[in-house]
């Protein structure tokens, strides 16, 4: 937990287990937090190549599925991934752990709760 005080009030950060913080800063009012990279081991990888976006989360959500709580290593070399999966992930409740431009890779905590 991270307590960052701006000139008007005090903010309180919680970090999910195996994140680092690099560094707390203060910008007009606001505190920006960055985060050091940390190493996250997945339990099973999928190298999508350019698979579009619509059959990429199909078929990310169908291996999901099979494996509730788990990380999942996702490679895409779709140039709308960078901006699609964090939202997708958002909206399926699934927990992005990490995403790593250079070598197009997302690692992906599957929810628990699938249906």
């Amino acid at each position: 937990m991270v307590r960052c005080r701006s000139a008007q009030r005090v903010v309180t950060y919680r970090f999910h287990i195996g994140r680092a913080l690099k560094s707390v800063r203060r910008a007009e009012g606001f505190c920006l937090l960055v985060q050091s990279e940390f190493h996250v081991v997945a339990d099973v990888e999928w190298d999508a190549g350019d698979l579009g976006c619509g059959p990429l989360l199909l078929e990310l959500r169908n291996r999901l599925r099979t494996m509730p709580g788990q990380v999942f290593k996702l490679t895409s070399a779709d140039p709308g991934s960078p901006e699609d999966l964090p939202v997708w992930c958002r909206l399926s409740r699934n927990e992005l752990l990490r995403h790593d431009p250079q070598t197009k890779s997302y690692w992906i905590r599957s929810r628990l709760d699938w249906e």
